[in-house]
């Protein structure tokens, strides 16, 4: 198998696990779901990934990469931290009102309460979007108190709207309120 039909293969079940993910969470699905939905044998499955939790850490990775990824290139063209503020909370509110991708991100948060692997993926990750948070703003030249701080707490105001809305909280309830966090933390922004 050449290199890129590994890599074809590999994303194939990545994605497939984070359809499986979206429909039924993590402590739910198998890897024959999987295998499944990826239309592949689950011996295929095997020789990628050879435990569920290893599949797991993965999925999470694939999934918090791309969402990274997403606010990388959404973020590339603006100068002014404040601006990209704005855009980072504008992405994420969007990428979250997604019912699916609030789905597997949540259901991988809670599944990192078990797993140290996953949880340890989770940290390097957050860690990645904190470092860009804060690369992006001493580019700016910007003077914030603690800027791990704000990043921290940029992030765990972002996931808590979120979650609000998985728990039933509308659009119409939800949007002043990442309005007013928007307002907050830029408040927190001198130049």
């Amino acid at each position: 198998m050449t290199n890129s039909k590994k890599t074809a293969t590999r994303n194939q079940i990545l994605m497939a696990t984070f359809e499986c993910l979206a429909e039924k969470g993590t402590t739910a699905i198998t890897l024959r779901d999987i295998a499944t939905k990826a239309d592949i044998t689950l011996s295929l499955i095997h020789y990628y990934f050879p435990t569920k939790e290893g599949l797991l850490v993965d999925a999470t990775s694939y999934v918090m990469q791309k969402q990274i990824k997403d606010i990388q290139k959404e973020l590339s063209n603006i100068q002014d931290f404040s601006e990209q503020l704005k855009k980072l909370i504008f992405v994420v509110h969007h990428q979250f009102k997604s019912a699916e991708w609030r789905k597997v991100y949540f259901s991988l948060l809670a599944a990192a309460a078990w797993s140290p692997k996953i949880m340890e993926e989770i940290r390097l990750l957050q860690n990645q979007l904190i470092d860009l948070i804060q690369e992006n703003a001493q580019n700016s030249n910007v003077k914030i108190t603690n800027l791990e701080a704000f990043s921290r707490v940029l992030l765990a105001s972002l996931n808590g709207l979120a979650l609000q809305v998985m728990h039933g909280a509308s659009e119409e309830q939800i949007a002043p309120a990442y309005a007013i966090t928007e307002k907050v933390l830029l408040s927190l922004i001198s130049n």
